[in-house]
């Protein structure tokens, strides 16, 4: 009888306390999870939003000039532009606060291998990534220049570009 007792607590031990411990990871594993979609739908509710909040402000009138450091930024937010050229780019190629730079729709020549960037014809390097619908334009992140620097060519930092024109 006392060999009988021995073994239930034996497998009590080893067989049913271990299901008991993956049944609490399972739910500690399922919160984390549960938890990471709701972060994930918050996420995408917050850029929901902002996008919403740019399409607005691009109904406002246009205050920069062509290729001027924030024109077109609203309308290029509003119509996903901004976030095809950071997903394609890598990933925050142009987060402003991060880099200096700031995205403003523009002209590219891909003959002389320059955009327009506040009102001047400056080289960049690497082929800019396929932006869908924007048409015409190209979208280009760039550092902004002091009125100096323009009167002296100095073109800024360019930090990633994209256009709908076949390169």
């Amino acid at each position: 009888m006392l060999k009988h007792m021995f073994f239930a607590a034996f497998v009590a031990a080893f067989v049913f306390l271990p299901t008991i411990t993956f049944a609490e990871d399972f739910g500690h594993h399922h919160d984390h999870a549960v938890q990471a979609q709701s972060n994930t739908l918050a996420q995408a509710q917050t850029a929901e939003a902002n996008r919403l909040a740019a399409c607005e402000e691009a109904k406002k009138p246009e205050t920069a000039r062509f290729s001027y450091w924030g024109y077109g930024h609203a309308l290029a937010h509003c119509k996903g532009w901004i976030e095809q050229l950071s997903e394609k780019s890598g990933g925050g190629c142009c987060s402003g606060i991060y880099s200096g730079g700031e995205c403003r729709l523009t002209s590219i020549n891909m003959i002389t291998r320059k955009a327009q960037i506040d009102g001047m014809w400056c080289p960049f390097g690497g082929d800019p990534v396929f932006i869908d619908g924007m048409g015409p334009y190209a979208l280009v992140c760039a550092g902004s220049t002091t009125q100096e620097e323009r009167a002296n060519n100095q073109c800024p930092s360019v930090y990633c570009k994209g256009s709908s024109v076949a390169n």
